[in-house]
């Protein structure tokens, strides 16, 4: 039996007034054991503040349970697919005093992903998870900042200084990372 149950419905759903709630009620009354949420797949609300891509984040994140217990940890938002495994972020971070660093990629079971509701911080690294970050500060009182993926170092710099502003804690020196960045490139 699966713990969590996603259902994607379409602009038709939408168009026909399917009772999503009455819904969700059936079938949490037959499958307690089993979590259920509904997720939109409207192309018709791709010019709202909630298109498909930022409506699947909340949701997904929305299923993180409530966590008595919190960590220096920090949550990266906004996009789906894991970080690259030689990405200076968990290392920079660590160094800061914020570890360990998590992702919804970096999850096999519904229960790991629950240390996700654990972290201290939330990083929004796309535009697609500001929504979802802003309601997880709601629900469960963490705090989130905006640091975009970049490729441009003064901009990939400005990121790290405000996330050592925004946490307290200090940021490394990043003149070696940068000197290798700049070889790279070269």
């Amino acid at each position: 039996m699966p713990k969590v149950l996603m259902i994607f419905v379409s602009c038709i759903d939408d168009l026909l007034g399917t009772d999503h709630e009455a819904l969700l009620e059936d079938l949490r009354g037959r499958y307690p054991a089993v979590r259920f949420t509904f997720c939109h797949m409207n192309p018709i609300s791709r010019d709202t503040g909630v298109p498909p891509q930022v409506n699947i984040q909340n949701k997904i994140y929305d299923l993180l349970d409530l966590s008595s217990v919190r960590d220096q940890g920090a949550n990266l938002l906004g996009n789906l697919v894991s970080l690259l495994p030689d990405s200076e972020a968990p290392a920079l971070l660590a160094e800061m005093g914020i570890a360990p660093v998590r992702h919804l990629a970096g999850y096999s079971t519904f229960d790991g992903f629950q240390e996700m509701a654990r972290s201290q911080l939330n990083i929004v690294i796309a535009p697609p998870g500001k929504y979802a970050a802003s309601n997880f500060e709601k629900k469960h009182g963490t705090p989130y900042l905006m640091a975009l993926t970049s490729y441009r170092l003064e901009e990939i710099a400005k990121n790290y200084g405000e996330i050592s502003k925004f946490s307290g804690f200090r940021c490394p020196d990043l003149s070696d990372y940068e000197a290798h960045c700049r070889e790279e490139i070269e």
